[in-house]
């Protein structure tokens, strides 16, 4: 046994945590699960714990674009679909403006609903699909 004071022990845990201190925050990864594997294998865990952050901010992201469109469907009677493509773009939006994707879509979708009314009256269409060539 080593005689390590609370100084050296800070050490070390900052050492070993360095990398995920770093890394982790901005993402939407909530728990970290600190093992003999995780310090043995660290820029492994690392790799993991970067993907899984994406992945849970991609299903975040889906989240709140379908509470948007639910919103917008009931505030204004019609129907969007987004496409994977201009979820990306409001994901991005989100990030450059440190706001949720919800607040970046409510924000940018603001009037939209003008326009979109009139387009079930002109041509009868019933889904309107922004972002995407020829709609739906």
């Amino acid at each position: 046994m080593k005689k390590t004071g609370a100084r050296g022990l800070m050490t070390v845990g900052e050492r070993i945590l360095r990398d995920f201190k770093y890394e982790l925050p901005g993402t939407s990864v909530t728990e970290l699960v600190l093992d003999e594997d995780l310090i043995e294998n660290r820029e492994k865990h690392l790799g993991d714990y970067r993907e899984l952050g994406q992945e849970l901010v991609v299903e975040k992201a889906r989240q709140e674009v379908g509470a948007f469109i639910r919103e917008f469907k009931v505030k204004h009677g019609v129907v969007i679909k987004l496409t994977d493509e201009a979820v990306a773009k409001l994901v991005k939006m989100a990030g450059e403006q440190a706001r949720s994707v919800f607040q970046v879509a409510r924000q940018h979708f603001k009037d939209y609903q003008f326009g979109l009314k009139l387009i079930p009256k002109k041509y009868g269409a019933s889904r309107i699909c922004p972002y995407r060539d020829g709609g739906e």
